[in-house]
């Protein structure tokens, strides 16, 4: 069976099979999930997804070592401000980071979480950057 043919196959079958739903209280490991038609159900979830604003022209105008400084820093401040407002991080795509809260205060964690991570970028990583690179304008 060549390519378009098995994925023709795997197609066919996943708009086909029943989806198998259970409740969830808490963001399953990911080795727990399958490649199928098997999903979590959350009653309530908030995701938040923050990226870095400007970062593309950031590239451009940074070398790459100061534009990967910075990527990694605000990476770095995002996952540890997730993590200590009981978020689970679900994933991350360059300079964005995309988490899930789930419980009782999910939603003020969510917020918590993204007035901190801008605190963060406006008071600890943007004076690092100017420290560390003062005459490079």
């Amino acid at each position: 069976m060549g390519l378009f043919a098995d994925l023709q196959t795997e197609v066919k079958g996943i708009f086909a099979k029943q989806w198998e739903v259970s409740e969830a209280r808490v963001v399953p490991e990911p080795t727990s999930l399958k490649l199928s038609n098997d999903a979590r159900h959350f009653d309530r979830a908030t995701i938040l997804y923050a990226d870095l604003s400007g970062s593309t022209s950031m590239v451009n105008n940074y070398s790459w070592q100061v534009a990967g400084e910075i990527y990694k820093t605000y990476l770095l401040c995002a996952a540890k401000i997730i993590r200590s407002q009981e978020g689970e991080i679900t994933g991350y795509d360059g300079d964005r980071i995309m988490a899930i809260f789930v419980g009782d205060t999910q939603t003020s964690n969510a917020t918590k979480c993204g007035l901190k991570i801008n605190w963060a970028v406006i008071n600890i990583i943007k004076p690092g950057l100017k420290a560390q690179y003062a005459n490079n304008g």
